[in-house]
């Protein structure tokens, strides 16, 4: 397998973007339900939490597609209340 410059490109980035005490993804699946309703209700965490839950979001699309579907489903859930 080869990768193209802009392949290696990014993966220089998502290393760069990488913190050591980082979440890993069993983590950021345990948190992401409430972060999401809490993002829909408008209420704000600790905005150390939600920068490393978006930085985690930014670099894997699996957990942000899981965050979305779940974003989603909480918002539908608010307005089929309303």
């Amino acid at each position: 397998m080869k990768l193209t410059r802009e392949e290696i490109q990014s993966l220089l980035r998502l290393i760069a973007d990488t913190k050591s005490d980082e979440a890993d993804c069993d983590a950021m699946t345990r948190v992401l339900a409430k972060y999401g309703e809490q993002l829909v209700s408008g209420e704000t965490g600790s905005d150390e939490l939600d920068a490393a839950i978006q930085r985690h979001l930014k670099n894997c699309p699996e957990c942000r597609e899981e965050f979305d579907m779940l974003r989603a489903i909480v918002e539908e859930g608010k307005l089929g209340r309303s």
